[in-house]
C-alpha cells in the first residue's frame, strides 16, 4: 500500500483512512476476481457489478506524451475555473488514467471540504477548502527551487516542502470532470490551462486572472473558452490537441462577467 513518508497540509488521518478505504477496495476486486474498470453493489439476494468508462461522464483529451509530462525540478502551472456544486461524490477536477481502468499517474480530487493532489497513488498535498459556494480559480504550481503549492484564488492553501520529483502522465488519458461513476463533477468548468514548463505567478501568491487565459509560452493545453459547445471543446494552445466529449454541455456561465460561457458536467 502506497502511503506518502510525509504529508504536507491538513487532513492527514483522513489521508491515510483514504489510502486505506482505496487498498481494501482494490483487495476486494483481487480476491473476488472483480476487473478494476467495474463496481459491485450486492443485495441479499443478488450481486450486480457494472462496467465503468471514465469518459463517458467526462471530457477525454487524448495524451500525446512529453506534451502533459512535468520533469523532475521543473516549474509548472496547472489551473483552471470551477465552480463546483457540490464536492460529496468524490469529484475529480482532472486525472490521468483512472482508479477504475488501471489507476492513475496523477489527479486533483475535492472531496468534503478536503483538496487532494496526489501522485502515483501517494497525496502529495492536501488542504481544508470551502469552494462550493461559486466560482474559484485553482492553481498548482512549481517554481524552479521552491516547492510545490496548491492556490485557491491566488492564496496557497497547502504544500509540500520536499516534492521535486517528476510527474509522469504515464501515457494515460487525460480526464476532465471524472474518473469514473462514483468520482463525479457536478459544477461548471472555464480556461483550463496546463503548462508543464512555467511557473506564471508569484509563487507567494497572487490576484487570480479576470480575463480569458491565454496561451502563454510552455502552454500545452488551453481549453473551455468560448460561446458554443464546440468552441469549448477546441484547444486554444495552438497545439490542437485532440478532444472527445463524453458528457459536457455548454453553459452561458462564466467566472469574468461578459466572457463567452462554460462546460457544465452534471446537474448544479
Amino acid at each position: 500500500m502506497a502511503i506518502p513518508s510525509r504529508q504536507i497540509g491538513w487532513g492527514t488521518e483522513e489521508n491515510l483512512l483514504w489510502e486505506i478505504a482505496k487498498q481494501l477496495e482494490y483487495l476486494t476486486k483481487v480476491v473476488y476476481n472483480i476487473p478494476n474498470n467495474t463496481t459491485t453493489t450486492t443485495t441479499s439476494t443478488t450481486t450486480t457489478t457494472t462496467t465503468i468508462n471514465p469518459g463517458n461522464l467526462s471530457l477525454t483529451v487524448t495524451n500525446s506524451g512529453s506534451d502533459f509530462d512535468i520533469a523532475e525540478n521543473s516549474e509548472f502551472t496547472i489551473e483552471w475555473f470551477e465552480y463546483l456544486a457540490d464536492d460529496t461524490n468524490h469529484p475529480r477536477s482532472y486525472s490521468f488514467g483512472s482508479y477504475f481502468t488501471g489507476g492513475a499517474s496523477h489527479a486533483v480530487s475535492i472531496e468534503n471540504g478536503t483538496l487532494y493532489w496526489w501522485v502515483n497513488g501517494s497525496i502529495i498535498i492536501s488542504a481544508n477548502v470551502n469552494v462550493t459556494d461559486g466560482w474559484h480559480h485553482f492553481c498548482i504550481m512549481r517554481t524552479a527551487g521552491i516547492v510545490p503549492k496548491v492556490y485557491i484564488d491566488g492564496s496557497i492553501v497547502g504544500f509540500n516542502a520536499g516534492y521535486t520529483n517528476a510527474i509522469p502522465s504515464s501515457g494515460k488519458p487525460l480526464y476532465i470532470g471524472s474518473e469514473g461513476d462514483d468520482s463525479l463533477s457536478n459544477g461548471l468548468f472555464s480556461n483550463f490551462r496546463w503548462n508543464n514548463t512555467v511557473a506564471i505567478y508569484d509563487p507567494n501568491g497572487f490576484t487570480p486572472p479576470t480575463a480569458p487565459l491565454s496561451a502563454v509560452s510552455g502552454t500545452t493545453l488551453l481549453l473551455f473558452q468560448g460561446e458554443t459547445l464546440n468552441d469549448e471543446l477546441t484547444d486554444n494552445s495552438g497545439l490542437s490537441q485532440t478532444i472527445n466529449n463524453g458528457s459536457g454541455v455548454y453553459n452561458g456561465g462564466n467566472p469574468f462577467g461578459g466572457y463567452a460561457g462554460s462546460i457544465l458536467f452534471g446537474t448544479v
